[in-house]
């Protein structure tokens, strides 16, 4: 009996089937967790979004929300971080923030991403949100 436990105590987490496993992204993990997440939360005064980018857009625009993150389409390519250099500074256009207080937490060479602006006015930025989860994709 006491092998079996160290044998299962050694056992990695995905393999007993653990919530989070390896591979899953996060914005899939959160899926899981809530079938209808909010694509942004507040956290103290700042704000953090959960973004699906999609580069080489003709127009940088939201489009609604896809699969619990905004989907925000980038007129910039790519390439050399011009998609996400173009997609926070639509944001901090759109929140009426400085461009240096729109940080990329997570995602850089990802679709899904993670952004934080630094303490956005709240009752502007909850109605620019709300437009955003109106707009359908």
């Amino acid at each position: 009996m006491r092998l079996a436990g160290a044998i299962a105590a050694a056992v990695p987490d995905f393999v007993r089937g653990s919530s989070r496993k390896i591979g899953v992204s996060e914005s899939d993990w959160r899926l899981k967790m809530d079938p209808h997440p909010q694509p942004h939360r507040w956290i103290g005064a700042d704000l953090e979004l959960w973004i699906r980018a999609q580069p080489g857009a003709r127009a940088t625009e939201v489009k609604g929300v896809h699969a619990g993150a905004f989907k925000i389409r980038v007129a910039a390519r790519a390439i050399e971080g011009a998609a996400n250099d173009a997609l926070l500074d639509f944001l901090a256009a759109a929140l009426q923030v400085p461009r240096r207080r729109c940080v990329l937490v997570s995602g850089e060479t990802s679709r899904q991403k993670r952004v934080r602006v630094e303490a956005p006015d709240h009752v502007l930025a909850e109605r620019v949100l709300a437009s955003w989860l109106q707009t359908s994709s």
